[in-house]
């Protein structure tokens, strides 16, 4: 299994007890600190014994791309290389066409393919994210959701592949229901907007669930028929045949 849940945790365990610290109280986060304290010796004894972790640890780490030991030998700074590098593939993990267009790599079809969120959602994540900063009144859920969001790319950001959705599914799995937000913001305004009749937001809801619909269906065919003929080898075929 991925297991990047030992790099996500701690640091959303870190997001909370600071976002939640005058709630909880000093010596109510004293005790969750031991508590986390305890319950993560045996993960931690169990990395630090078991050679199979280590070396599945090391065989995925950034250290493996060619590309980072190409700079560090051009610049002579491992640390600095190493930083620069696992700061720009975290960015990287944030754009657009890998989260909207081709993530997934379903297809050969260049840009116009499928993504960890779907094309439909772009306009409501943007909602969704400045609903959230603006409302006052969800300053401690918006701000784990936010870097719930920011924080769960990490796992990906550290491994030798450019992107790996399936290291980064908390994040995916966070945006979506920051457009959930925008989705609720906009059919809330949409629907309250006096100047605009009943007909016309009746055809509004009409063509935005259409589009869902289409999106949805595209995504279908994209995985049913386009993926098992386009990327046969992910799926094992060629040892079918053989």
């Amino acid at each position: 299994i991925y297991t990047s849940q030992t790099i996500i945790v701690p640091f959303l365990f870190l997001l909370t007890v600071t976002l939640y610290r005058k709630k909880i109280g000093r010596n109510k986060l004293i005790a969750a600190v031991l508590l986390a304290i305890f319950l993560t010796i045996p993960l931690t004894i169990l990395t630090l014994t078991n050679s199979n972790l280590r070396f599945r640890a090391a065989t995925v780490f950034v250290s493996q791309d060619i590309n980072l030991g190409k700079q560090i030998e051009f610049s002579r700074n491992t640390v600095k290389s190493y930083s620069d590098y696992i700061f720009t593939r975290f960015l990287n993990q944030f754009n657009f066409e890998y989260i909207f267009a081709k993530g997934l790599d379903l297809t050969n079809q260049g840009l116009i393919g499928i993504g960890p969120l779907l094309f439909w959602q772009i306009p409501f994540l943007f909602l969704g994210i400045i609903s959230l900063l603006k409302d006052k009144n969800l300053i401690p859920t918006k701000n784990i959701l936010l870097g719930m969001a920011v924080l769960a790319m990490i796992p990906a950001a550290v491994t030798f592949e450019p992107f790996s959705p399936h290291r980064s599914m908390l994040s995916f799995t966070t945006l979506s229901i920051i457009s959930a937000f925008g989705l609720f913001n906009f059919l809330k305004y949409f629907w309250s907007f006096k100047k605009i009749t009943l007909q016309i937001k009746f055809l509004g809801l009409f063509f935005s669930c259409l589009a869902l619909v289409l999106n949805i269906i595209y995504f279908i065919h994209i995985y049913s028929v386009s993926y098992p003929y386009e990327k046969s080898q992910n799926l094992q075929y060629p040892f079918k045949k053989v």
